[in-house]
């Protein structure tokens, strides 16, 4: 995998340098620039296909087009047997070469044949036209800022930040966003002008103009008239698995020992005679999965790694958010840094479970809202909702948290947003709300500084609309599947791959996702919701389907999400970083956030429920990227 960026309308060789260096750690093993007058364009290399010729940029037979890209093709030896036959001449073995040529063939339009995961930039020099692209689930990161007739684009925003023309403001609207859901739910980014190129989407740049254009997004048009179809899931995933493995280095298994993480470990091995290597970070606490993940990996007979998370790795959130280019409301991103950094002493390429639960709807939030849908059918009476609200206020917290499969406590907050929900019938947007953010409305009021409220009102961003339009698509008749398109469009791009790449690359390693395989997944658009959740088990028919390849005890077992229970893990040190971070003289000095609420949130540290935890970890990195972005401090 790689790196890229480069620029429309500067004559400026040493910034070219500067914004493809920013990105050496997404790829160390070779750099490339193509430079045509105001036309830069700069990438880094991670070698792992066509590791002797596959340097970039590449061109075509007379130079016309030229592409960098950071992708995995994983058809391209069947594209390029289709383009020879057409009389194309390939210079090298590369993935990326297909791209070029059959642009030359067909368009952008042959962006519909590619099988992978892709970020790329073309460069047309008879249309005078660049086009960037991002893959169908965004996948792979791509972000660009336009300054009149000039546009700049890089896989990281820290490459952006190169030019002295890209300000350093940061984006009330996408702030807010962020203390909603621990993401931005749209294309904005935490700098204000610089943009996320949407999943599934393009941009034609000419003479400064810019087109955005969406030529692909997932459908949910479930069928009925099948009885295979688990074992049609199972062809789709043992398909999306073998061509993940399409690599010139060995590719590795990250493994929990849960069903998803099995599951690609158990189609790997059918596919690759050769010992998998497995990965696995022990938590520590309730929520460790050490046990169950060498159980797993004894029963392939894989070569098996592990690493520990300690208390001191809570320092290494300052050099995460770095990486990230913005905060990320979850201590789960220092267990995934510290994995990835293990992995990468072994391997270059890693193979992840990650995508199964917004595929198949496996969140506690999607089951909760599911099963609630479902019940207002035959129940539809306000009041007796309302009533059970009131009777969950009512009902002890121990006796509560046995039907919370969690790692973390419940909690007080935990009980009052579920009587909430309870309490919103029949508004399911305000029940997505209430389950699904961390600081709602009547909690954001309190958390907010005048200013920041007057700052967004003039912003003119409007959360509830942005998920009342997303929950009421009319073309996904189901709300089941509704809920998993929302996950889609904005959860997966913008917070669990994005996340998941940044981290991954600051180490040099690839991550893939055989769940994410587009054709998997518009397979899946047409499965039943049914077989999605079916009683009390939820991603039914992946349990059915991989039943055949798995034992028992991973079947069988209850799903444990990865999380971090902060107080567990970094115990004092966290409250040196909240001490420094969350210290009132620095929030005055903001002026975003109210410092008594905050303080209100600090009081009881030791007793952290789950909701309690991703609030704090929200404002300290928060607060971290402030430190990094906006004031210029070093992250060391």
């Amino acid at each position: 995998m790689c790196g890229i960026c480069g620029f429309v309308g500067y004559e400026d060789t040493e910034l070219l340098n500067r914004m493809t260096s920013r990105l050496t750690h997404r790829g160390p093993d070779e750099e490339g620039y193509f430079r045509d007058g105001d036309i830069g364009l700069g990438h880094r290399r991670l070698a792992i296909i066509d590791l002797k010729t596959g340097r970039q940029p590449i061109y075509n037979e007379d130079g016309s087009i030229v592409v960098v890209s950071n992708s995995e093709i994983y058809n391209y030896k069947e594209l390029k047997d289709e383009l020879l036959k057409k009389g194309h001449i390939f210079k090298t073995s590369s993935d990326t070469e297909v791209i070029v040529h059959g642009y030359e063939k067909e368009g952008i339009s042959f962006v519909h044949k590619l099988v992978g995961m892709f970020a790329f930039a073309l460069w047309d020099a008879r249309k005078k036209t660049l086009i960037l692209v991002r893959d169908r689930l965004g996948i792979k990161p791509l972000h660009y800022t336009q300054i009149g007739n000039k546009l700049l684009f890089a896989s990281e925003i820290k490459s952006l930040l190169e030019c002295e023309e890209v300000a350093r403001n940061p984006n009330f609207k996408a702030i807010d966003g962020y203390l909603t859901f621990r993401y931005v739910p749209a294309s904005e980014t935490f700098f204000k002008g610089i943009y996320e190129l949407p999943a599934g989407h393009m941009i034609k740049f000419n003479q400064g103009n810019l087109s955005l254009e969406r030529y692909w997004k997932p459908f949910f048009h479930p069928e009925d008239n099948r009885s295979n179809w688990p074992f049609l899931f199972d062809k789709h995933l043992q398909a999306a698995v073998t061509s993940t493995m399409v690599s010139d280095v060995p590719v590795g298994v990250f493994l929990s020992g849960g069903l998803d993480s099995s599951a690609i470990l158990a189609y790997a091995c059918r596919v690759n005679s050769q010992k998998i290597h497995t990965f696995t970070i022990g938590l520590g606490g309730r929520q460790d999965e050490l046990q169950q993940a060498r159980a797993v990996a004894r029963y392939y007979n894989t070569e098996h790694h592990e690493t520990i998370l300690e208390p001191r790795d809570i320092e290494l959130l300052p050099k995460i958010v770095w990486y990230l280019d913005a905060p990320y409301g979850d201590a789960d991103i220092i267990g995934i840094y510290k994995l990835s950094e293990m992995t990468s002493m072994h391997v270059k390429c890693v193979m992840t479970g990650d995508g199964a639960d917004e595929l198949l709807g496996g969140y506690i939030h999607q089951r909760a809202l599911g099963a609630l849908e479902e019940v207002y059918h035959y129940l539809p009476l306000p009041i007796f909702w309302q009533l059970c609200g009131l009777i969950v206020n009512l009902i002890p917290l121990g006796l509560l948290q046995k039907g919370f499969h969690y790692p973390d406590s419940l909690g007080i907050d935990g009980r009052k947003r579920l009587a909430q929900c309870l309490g919103y019938i029949p508004k399911i947007e305000d029940e997505y709300l209430s389950l699904a953010s961390i600081f709602n409305g009547n909690e954001k009021e309190c958390l907010y500084s005048e200013m920041f409220k007057e700052q967004l009102k003039e912003e003119n961003l409007d959360i509830f609309s942005l998920i009342h339009s997303s929950m009421a698509d009319i073309e996904i008749g189901d709300f089941f599947n509704r809920l998993i398109a929302h996950e889609f469009k904005f959860w997966l791009p913008n917070m669990m791959l994005c996340k998941q790449d940044k981290i991954a690359m600051a180490h040099s390693l690839e991550l893939r996702f055989p769940f994410l395989d587009h054709r998997l997944v518009e397979f899946s658009g047409k499965i039943p919701v049914a077989l999605k959740r079916r009683y009390a088990s939820n991603k039914f028919i992946l349990r059915e389907s991989a039943a055949k390849y798995l034992p028992t005890f991973v079947t069988k077992r209850q799903k444990h999400p990865f999380h971090i229970s902060i107080r567990d893990a970094f115990g004092e040190r966290l409250d040196e970083k909240f001490r420094r971070y969350l210290d009132p003289v620095r929030i005055k000095k903001r002026g975003l956030l109210n410092i008594e609420y905050i303080n209100k949130l600090l009081k009881n540290t030791n007793t952290l429920s789950a909701l309690q935890n991703k609030r704090l970890m929200s404002l300290l990195m928060l607060e971290v990227w402030f430190d990094i972005f906006i004031d210029n401090n070093s992250y060391a």
